[in-house]
């Protein structure tokens, strides 16, 4: 059986491939404004792709870089200077993706993640705590309570210092981008504290599905960790 991210995958590339399809066949007939809602309908789907292609391989995009590069380097076979040029920036992606694979700072086995879970799941550890970015000292944590209830917490007072709000003279924090987004996915404030949290039911739990899509959304649509140059770099410690 194919592990669940790339069952996701393989559903979204599905996806993709029906837009396509669709698309040529409305521009056949000349119907524009269809294929333009349903060409904006592929660019998201494309996105939400190199997401989960990133998650499963967060090399993804430097080697995506680097088969662009190797295109124009063969799209020129004449031009001695301009595959001069392609060809050194090869040499450095190449030995930037190899420095990048020997330090793993991340870890890119979907696995993992299955694991932890599983072991909170079964009682092997009480809690766990995922780093999502390092540069950054972006925490979740992650607590089995009673009736199976996975709660998951992250650090209001975290995510402010992160976007260099001054907590103590910022008085809308319901306002604040990032918590805002959070609270709208299902994270819910505790108490006075500075603590927001999300309850997953454990209940019958079979895989980290779910759990993997919460997680890709929190990435993407509230810290933007997958785009630019501040490429998500998680890692995962067990607390007894």
């Amino acid at each position: 059986m194919k592990p669940d991210l790339d069952q996701i995958i393989e559903y979204f590339e599905g996806e993709k491939l029906a837009l396509t399809s669709s698309i040529n066949n409305y521009l056949l007939e000349k119907d524009y404004l269809y294929a333009h809602y349903q060409q904006e309908e592929l660019w998201r789907i494309d996105r939400q792709l190199s997401h989960l292609h990133y998650l499963k391989d967060p090399l993804y995009f430097k080697k995506q870089e680097l088969e662009r590069l190797r295109y124009m380097f063969n799209k020129f076979p004449e031009d001695d200077s301009v595959r001069f040029s392609f060809g050194r920036r090869i040499t450095e992606k190449e030995g930037e993706i190899k420095i990048s694979e020997s330090k793993r700072l991340y870890f890119n086995d979907t696995q993992v993640l299955d694991d932890a879970l599983f072991n909170l799941h079964e009682g092997k550890f009480k809690k766990f705590k995922l780093c999502l970015n390092k540069p950054s000292d972006l925490y979740m944590y992650f607590e089995l309570s009673a009736g199976n209830m996975l709660n998951i917490f992250m650090s209001s007072q975290e995510i402010m210092e992160m976007y260099g709000y001054d907590k103590e003279n910022y008085d809308d924090e319901d306002n604040e981008r990032e918590l805002f987004i959070l609270k709208k996915m299902g994270f819910e404030k505790v108490g006075e504290s500075e603590w927001i949290v999300y309850f997953f039911d454990m209940n019958d739990f079979k895989d980290a599905t779910a759990v993997k899509i919460l997680l890709s959304r929190i990435a993407y649509e509230v810290f933007g960790l997958l785009q630019g140059s501040e490429y998500l770099q998680a890692s995962l410690e067990y607390i007894s």
